[in-house]
């Protein structure tokens, strides 16, 4: 609008603007607008990297790291716009003033982790069950799982820029009821600060043991998936943080080993489990410094705990070699559950390193270290520190000491052997549920199946072999089917791992004074004699026998042995041992001629199997040949009858019996043992089941198989001369193999 003068008018309506934008700039004066801008664009970008890594998941496409490339996204804004540049294709396109913040680049992620990611029904069962809860300021402030539509840290008060720690829990425990869980909790709120989050698995946690073990994977995926998501939303790994107790520092390890590159800030573990665990070979090769930038691994107990203290950056060997601590509390967790309770301790107190006790065994040790180093999460110098042992002795004052007993003095004498030699005890499902040692004295909680006045039973195999074998774990299954009560394993895999069985042949008397030892104990619990039934194979059949006799002559009911090992026993063709005297009745079954025992007539019940029970048609089946056939034939006959026959006309017997019981056969469900005494033939076939249903009268006889590889494969560490020549022990250290008329040391 014009004036007749020249002068400019100013329409009413650009006065009105001018006066409403007065206040509608005051944010973007104050900053307040361009924040906001950008935490829209941060937003949208983040959701976009979401989509296209789950729709690169839910396919096997390759990941390529194409996930901050809008370069498609723009080109097509641009044609439809008219535009080169295809600004107005986007509304986080804007050219604001200054540059943005950069948004961090997702990084690439391995094909193994992405096949961990892809959805499966499987995983959605464990992503719905597992729950994390969140805690800020001390407060809970969200509880989701991944299963929910929904970011991770919305709703927690938690922000990406903040130290993140995350705490695991072990078996048949949560989040919310511990009281070291909300202890730790409180002091990484005043230590650490920042968002701190909880797994809580204990849907999966609250059963057997075994079943726990048997989702270990998948417990594991559904924490890697959680870890990798919040990486995705923000959280950094150099500022995070992640401890685990028992269980729960086997997931926490295995996961910082898969993410790799010492990503994580820092992995704190109490006591990692190891039952279950210690018995895989990968296990036992595998190194977790690589896990995180520092690793710190804190051991107390040798029942519940690792036999590997030396896979972490420091490896404090707390108490008595880390073997049991002089504060154990009462059964089920004993000195295992006291890691959590030092770990919180040494918030405050200062576990210092030590050199390490004369009587403990390392295989090497950290002769320096700075003065005051202490155990925990607040000491500062760990970067420096690649510690394989770190004893410890606490500084507290003598107030907290009265409270707390945890001072560590001179540990009294331990026997190794009752350090090393453990019971797995089993309920009615099989499940591993306790694990016994005799230096810890850690008494089972005893259950409705297993308790004082039931019976009981002790499986003991042989060299290189443990409990988690699986024909030992299908005798487990069996015992618990039909005989019930208390079924425990002896596990002396400490020394049943000895490279040379002549090794091991010296150790015999300390390793069956263990054993004689638990069953002393328990009768002294309330067990009766007369409940008690002994299986042994091979060298744990010499244990069960040894034990037995040593324990009482024939104070227990029944022992059945399975190819009593001759190597190392049978030093002369005369003077057969007498080993009816270890049990009311001794049932003896022989499979082989290389590693049984050349003395076949001393037991009641002497079972000849197979070829005059020296060769057996399904020896290729086992590794130990005819010899390991004998534990298959005992399963196989909990369901399957090994009748009792005549004896084949290529056999030659001692002491045959010549009339039995109609039905009369091999294996524990024979109820009319007390009958029938001297040697009994059964023949066997190759393939599973392995028996024959005959009459009392048949003639049948098995045909002789030719020796195999198996059967004349000899013990390392010994000789053999022939079949029935005595054998050579080979010296090793100058040490010697006592002999007696009855085949034990003196």
């Amino acid at each position: 609008m014009f004036s007749c003068r020249g002068s400019t008018t100013v329409s009413v309506a650009v006065i009105a603007l001018v006066l409403l934008g007065v206040p509608l700039a005051e944010p973007y004066r104050d900053g307040k607008f361009g924040a906001r801008l950008v935490g829209r664009i941060r937003d949208r970008r983040l959701e976009r990297i979401q989509l296209r890594q789950r729709s690169l998941i839910a396919s096997n496409e390759a990941y390529h790291d194409y996930s901050m490339d809008y370069r498609d996204d723009n080109r097509s804004a641009a044609e439809s716009n008219g535009t080169a540049d295809g600004s107005k294709g986007e509304d986080y396109d804007l050219n604001i003033a200054g540059p943005l913040e950069e948004v961090r680049r997702t990084p690439l992620l391995p094909s193994a982790l992405l096949d961990t990611l892809k959805p499966s029904p499987r995983r959605s069962m464990f992503e719905g069950k597992i729950i994390f809860r969140f805690y800020h300021g001390g407060n809970l402030t969200k509880q989701t799982t991944l299963a929910e539509d929904d970011r991770l840290l919305n709703g927690t008060e938690c922000t990406p820029d903040e130290r993140f720690a995350l705490i695991v829990h072990g078996w048949r425990e949560n989040c919310y009821e511990v009281p070291w869980v909300a202890n730790l909790r409180e002091n990484l709120h005043l230590h650490r600060g920042g968002c701190i989050a909880c797994m809580d698995y204990s849907s999966f946690s609250s059963g057997g043991y075994g079943g726990l073990v048997g989702v270990f994977r998948d417990i594991r995926d559904v924490l890697l998936h959680f870890l990798l998501q919040l990486q995705y939303e923000g959280i950094q790994f150099e500022r995070t943080y992640v401890f685990g107790f028992s269980f729960g520092a086997q997931l926490s390890l295995d996961v910082g080993n898969r993410i790799g590159g010492q990503e994580l800030e820092a992995i704190d573990t109490c006591d990692m489990a190891g039952p279950g665990f210690d018995g895989d070979r990968a296990f036992k090769q595998v190194d977790f410094r690589n896990a995180a930038k520092n690793v710190q691994c804190v051991h107390t107990s040798i029942d519940k705990g690792t036999k590997f203290p030396n896979k972490c950056h420091q490896n404090w060997r707390m108490g008595q070699c880390g073997l049991r601590q002089a504060a154990a509390g009462p059964p089920p967790k004993g000195s295992h559950g006291l890691c959590p309770v030092f770990y919180n301790l040494a918030f405050k107190y200062q576990f210092l390193a030590q050199p390490k006790p004369a009587e403990c065994l390392v295989l090497s040790g950290m002769a320096n270290y700075p003065r005051n180093y202490r155990m925990g999460y607040m000491e500062t110098r760990k970067s420096a520190m690649f510690v394989r042992w770190c004893g410890m002795k606490l500084a507290l004052p003598v107030a907290a000491v009265a409270m707390v007993l945890v001072l560590v003095g001179h540990p009294a004498g331990a026997d190794r052997f009752q350090d090393n030699i453990f019971f797995n005890y089993y309920n009615s499902s099989g499940d591993l549920v306790h694990i016994y040692n005799l230096a810890e004295n850690n008494t089972y909680e005893y259950d409705k199946e297993c308790h004082p006045g039931a019976k009981f039973a002790v499986v003991v195999f042989g060299w290189r072999i443990d409990c988690d074998k699986y024909f030992v774990q299908d005798l487990i299954r069996n015992l618990t089917k039909y005989r019930g009560g208390c079924v425990m394993c002896m596990n002396y895999d400490r020394f049943a791992q000895l490279p040379t069985y002549a090794r091991l042949r010296r150790n015999f008397k300390d390793i069956h004074g263990v054993l004689r030892q638990k069953l002393e104990f328990l009768e002294q619990e309330g067990f009766s004699p007369d409940d008690g039934y002994l299986y042994g194979f091979s060298f744990g059949a010499q244990m069960v026998l040894a034990a037995a006799k040593e324990y009482g002559t024939r104070k227990l009911k029944e022992i059945d042995v399975c190819d009593i090992v001759g190597t190392g026993f049978d030093t002369t063709d005369i003077n057969a041992p007498n080993h009816r005297t270890a049990a009311k009745n001794v049932q003896c079954i022989h499979t082989s001629r290389n590693y049984g025992t050349r003395h076949r007539t001393s037991c009641h019940q002497d079972w000849i199997m197979g070829d005059c029970g020296i060769n057996q048609l399904a020896a290729p089946l086992s590794p130990w040949g005819s010899h390991g056939v004998c534990t298959l034939l005992y399963n196989s006959a909990f369901e399957h009858d090994f009748l009792a026959g005549t004896k084949p006309s290529n056999c030659t017997s001692e002491s045959e019996v010549r009339s039995w019981p109609e039905g009369f056969k091999m294996g524990y469900n024979e109820q009319r043992k007390a009958t029938i005494r001297g040697q009994l033939f059964a023949p066997t076939f190759a393939n599973f089941p392995f028996n024959v249903n005959v009459t009392a009268n048949s003639t049948a006889a098995t045909t002789s198989p030719p020796a195999s590889a198996n059967d004349v494969e000899q013990f390392p560490g010994f000789g053999f001369r022939s079949a029935t020549n005595e054998l050579l022990l080979e010296e090793e250290d100058d040490d010697t193999v006592d002999s007696g008329t009855d085949g034990q040391e003196r």
